[in-house]
């Protein structure tokens, strides 16, 4: 009982008497600024519809329709080389590029390819190697081989990561060279390889027939103006944050400087329920906060429009409760180091924009979206801060937004929201929470 009676204590004097009675225009003031910026972004997400031509339109899936894979005669090589020259290799060769030049080893092949480079424009452009190729010239039952392509004329972008832009909808088709030439090599030795298999075995089976048919993409909002807005949400929830920061960190290092913490000691209140009360008062006025902006962010300004349309408002609410909780703790770091309140102030002012802008600007500058390009342990690095912990769970629920989706509960053990995007999605405020 008297646990309770100490902490009612303290929260009334930081709450009611402070906050509320004594600088209650100060408390009203810094709860507003988080408040208008949110509004501003509600602002915002219903002027793009005004200035935009037609309103948002939720798209159907986009299906593609079969291709039967094949070679152009546009991108085909013009010198090609392969190994061994056995009887089986050449009639496989033959017939997909004739006038290739065969060699009887890979090496004796390589040693003409270095020649070619050098006293070739274009030097060889493509070479094919049969792992299992007997001397015999008889027909395997396997078919395997490597192919290799001369970077100077094909590009099949195998370093890129995919999507290179996470914006609604399907990506531009940049498989060119897949379509017309890897693809349609690898069916044509295909379907060459099993007539030979079948003449020689005397087999009464045809080849099968190959169709190919990219992948579906499914339904989407058309809505090109929350990818920028998307990039605003996480700088004005911090920046609002800016004034209510350093006016927290002079009033603790005030009542540390002016040993009011240790009259409040000798009159029996222990440690641990000062620092209780102490975050409780700072992390109630963020919580008010980040529940009225989470509102305001849910209200939608035209059909299908909002800032967080899709995003279920319980994890939202859990995802900015773990983010005061880092920033409270974040700031109470100053008030333990530092024993005046002006240089406090400014170094956890400092401290403050830096933990956002510099990560941000360096891994991911707005004009750019090199999110999915950044390494896993980089991104738990810098989610060490509550800034920019903030910040990459926002891009998170950005990228489920774009897409129609709804980032629920279940979505915290989803392990990533694309192919490059390796750290888990409760990974991310639990580095901050654990750090602290």
């Amino acid at each position: 009982m008297a646990f309770f009676r100490q902490l009612r204590v303290i929260l009334w004097k930081n709450i009611v008497v402070y906050s509320f009675k004594r600088h209650y225009f100060l408390t009203f003031f810094t709860m507003l600024i988080p408040l208008v910026l949110s509004a501003v972004l509600v602002y915002l997400r219903s002027l793009g519809l005004s200035d935009s031509t037609q309103p948002i339109v939720r798209m159907n899936a986009t299906v593609y329709p079969e291709f039967a894979p094949s070679i152009s005669t546009f991108s085909f090589p013009k010198l090609v080389v392969y190994a061994p020259d056995t009887t089986y290799v050449k009639d496989i060769m033959n017939v997909i590029f004739p006038g290739s030049k065969g060699f009887p080893t890979e090496v004796a092949m390589d040693t003409y390819i270095a020649n070619a480079t050098l006293t070739s424009a274009s030097g060889t452009q493509l070479a094919v190697i049969f792992n299992k190729a007997p001397e015999n010239g008889s027909v395997p039952r396997d078919l395997s081989y490597t192919v290799r392509f001369n970077s100077t004329d094909f590009n099949f972008y195998t370093g890129d990561r995919y999507p290179l832009l996470k914006t609604p909808g399907p990506r531009e088709d940049l498989s060119d060279l897949y379509r017309q030439i890897l693809w349609g090599l690898q069916d044509k030795m295909f379907r060459k390889h099993v007539d030979l298999l079948i003449n020689d075995r005397k087999l009464a089976k045809k080849p099968p027939k190959i169709m190919m048919n990219r992948f579906p993409y499914p339904e989407y909002n058309d809505d090109s103006h929350f990818v920028v807005l998307s990039r605003l949400i996480a700088m004005f929830v911090v920046y609002g944050y800016l004034v209510f920061s350093p006016i927290y960190v002079r009033r603790v290092i005030t009542e540390k400087s002016s040993r009011v913490r240790e009259l409040m000691r000798m009159m029996g209140l222990t440690d641990w329920v000062y620092w209780i009360g102490t975050f409780a008062s700072g992390f109630l006025v963020m919580a008010v906060t980040s529940v009225i902006s989470l509102v305001l962010f849910k209200i939608e300004v035209a059909p299908l429009a909002a800032v967080l349309l899709y995003s279920d408002f319980s994890l939202l609410l859990f995802i900015m409760l773990l983010y005061a909780t880092g920033a409270i703790l974040f700031l109470l770091l100053f008030t333990i180091i530092f024993n005046n309140a002006v240089v406090g102030v400014i170094f956890s002012t400092v401290g403050w924009v830096l933990s956002y802008s510099l990560p941000t600007t360096l891994l991911d500058p707005l004009g750019q979206d090199n999110y999915m390009v950044i390494g896993r342990s980089v991104k738990l690095a810098t989610s060490l801060f509550p800034n920019c912990g903030l910040y990459c769970c926002y891009r998170l629920i950005s990228y489920f937004e774009g897409q129609g989706e709804a980032p629920v509960d279940a979505c915290l053990l989803r392990s990533s929201v694309g192919p490059s995007d390796r750290p888990r999605y409760a990974r991310l405020p639990s580095c901050t929470e654990l750090f602290y």
